[in-house]
C-alpha cells in the first residue's frame, strides 16, 4: 500500500508539476522560493469553475482552446492587486475574492490549468512572473488563437457584384497614430482585383483609370481567393472590383498580424513543450505565448 501511495504521489507531481525551477521568486515579491508547491492540485470548486469557462467553446483534448478560454475569463474577471500581497501566496483568497496580488493571480491560474488536465509551472523570467502551460505545440496555439481572433470579424461582407462594381471598406478608426495588420480571407465565383489605398482620393482615381498610389505588396488582381496579411495605416481603403456579373462575393476581413514565430515558448526537462504566459500581457494581441 505504501509503494502504492508513493507511486500516485509521484504520477501527480510529475503530471502536474511538470518543471521543478531552478530560479526563485524575487523576495521582494514574496518570500516563498519554490511557489509551485503552493498550486492547488485537488480543490472540487476550482475544477467545477475550471469546467463552466472552457466547456462551451472547447473539447476534452483541445488544451490549446482550454488555456484560451481560462486566460480570457480570467484577464476580464480577476484584478490585479498587489495591496492585498502577504508572505505567502493566497491563491483560495484571490479565487474568492476575484483579486490578488500578481504572485497570488498566477498561482490561482497555473491551479486554474491543473484543473483542466494541462500541466503548469511559474518561474520568474527578466523580472516578470510567467506560467508555462505545457504539451502544447506553438502551431497547436497559434491556430487556436487564429480560431478565435475570426470569432469576431472587423467587417463581413456576402454579395453579388456585377461588371466592375466595387465594394470597398474604410479603415478609419480613432487610434490614428496606429498602424492596424489586418488579415483578409476573400472568395468570389469569378475573378475580382483587389487593392490597399492610402486613402479614397487615391482609390477613387484607380476607380477612373487614372494614376494612383497603392500597397503593390498588397494587392491581387484577377483572382477568386485571397487570403493575405495587410498593414493599414489610418484612412486607408480596402477595393475589390468584380471583373464579371453574377460574381457571388464573400469577405472577412480580421483583425491580424502575428505569426508562428511570434509564440513564446520553452522545453522543460520532460522534454514538453510549454507555452509561455503573461497575465499582465497589455499588447495588441493578449493571448497566451504572445506579450
Amino acid at each position: 500500500l505504501i509503494m502504492f501511495l508513493l507511486v500516485f504521489i509521484s504520477f501527480i507531481y510529475v503530471f502536474f508539476v511538470d518543471l521543478k525551477p531552478s530560479n526563485y521568486i524575487d523576495p521582494k515579491v514574496t518570500k516563498v522560493k519554490n511557489i509551485n508547491s503552493y498550486i492547488i492540485q485537488n480543490d472540487f470548486s476550482i475544477r467545477a469553475f475550471a469546467d463552466k469557462i472552457i466547456k462551451t467553446d472547447c473539447s476534452y483534448q483541445d488544451s490549446a482552446c482550454k488555456v484560451i478560454a481560462l486566460y480570457k475569463y480570467f484577464k476580464q474577471s480577476f484584478l490585479l492587486n498587489n495591496n492585498v500581497s502577504s508572505h505567502v501566496p493566497n491563491p483560495a483568497k484571490a479565487f474568492r475574492n476575484k483579486e490578488g496580488s500578481t504572485v497570488d493571480l498566477a498561482v490561482l491560474f497555473s491551479s486554474l490549468l491543473v484543473s483542466s488536465g494541462i500541466p503548469t509551472y511559474i518561474k520568474k523570467n527578466n523580472n516578470k512572473l510567467l506560467i508555462y502551460a505545457c504539451g502544447i505545440s506553438n502551431e497547436a496555439m497559434f491556430y487556436a488563437i487564429q480560431k478565435d481572433i475570426r470569432k469576431t470579424p472587423l467587417s463581413s461582407k456576402s454579395i453579388i457584384l456585377k461588371n466592375n462594381q466595387v465594394w470597398a471598406l474604410d479603415l478609419s478608426r480613432a487610434d490614428k497614430d496606429k498602424s492596424l495588420t489586418i488579415d483578409i480571407a476573400v472568395s468570389s465565383s469569378s475573378p475580382i482585383d483587389f487593392a490597399i489605398f492610402p486613402n479614397k482620393m487615391e482609390m477613387n482615381a484607380f476607380i477612373q483609370g487614372k494614376h494612383s498610389i497603392y500597397n503593390y505588396e498588397c494587392s491581387q488582381f484577377n483572382t477568386t481567393n485571397i487570403n493575405i496579411s495587410c498593414i493599414a495605416p489610418d484612412g486607408a481603403f480596402l477595393m475589390f472590383r468584380s471583373k464579371s456579373n453574377n460574381n457571388k462575393f464573400q469577405a472577412n476581413i480580421y483583425k491580424g498580424g502575428f505569426i508562428i514565430g511570434d509564440i513564446k515558448s520553452e522545453i522543460s526537462k520532460q522534454n514538453n513543450n510549454c507555452i509561455e504566459i503573461d497575465l499582465n500581457n497589455k499588447g495588441d494581441f493578449v493571448y497566451p505565448g504572445l506579450h
